[in-house]
């Protein structure tokens, strides 16, 4: 009887090992989850962390870069707007005075016409009177 009784103890003992073997073993897995979700954890916190840092320390020069460039953008678009309007104004008044030369050569140039011709029509006039050509 002993030895049934050594050969069910010994499968007691087999069976218990490997049962305590597998506890151990999900007890290992349970503490190297816990470890893997405490790393991971930290990491996480370490990098909002920075994330954090990064944005208080970041937004302060992009906001002043930002301003910057709209300040230069103001800036050359004021200047596009002067040299625009100062072009504008040159043109403007170049076409005035080409207008007011082409008025006056076209006056004087009809004076200048009517002053050619008169003496010549009067000459005219007087020789042909004196030809008789206009009387009555």
């Amino acid at each position: 009887m002993e030895s049934t009784y050594e050969v069910l103890e010994a499968g007691v003992r087999s069976k218990s090992s490997k049962l305590t073997d597998f506890i151990s073993q999900v007890g290992m897995n349970q503490v190297e989850r816990g470890q893997a979700l405490g790393d991971l954890e930290y990491q996480l916190k370490c990098l909002a962390h920075d994330l954090h840092m990064t944005e208080q320390t970041k937004m302060p020069q992009l906001h002043a870069q930002l301003h910057k460039q709209v300040s230069d953008m103001d800036g050359s678009i004021a200047s596009a707007k002067i040299t625009a309007l100062t072009q504008l104004q040159a043109a403007k008044h170049e076409m005035d005075e080409k207008i007011q030369s082409d008025v006056w050569a076209s006056r004087t140039s009809m004076v200048t016409a009517v002053a050619i011709a008169c003496p010549w029509i009067l000459f005219c006039g007087i020789s042909m009177s004196s030809l008789g050509y206009f009387s009555t």
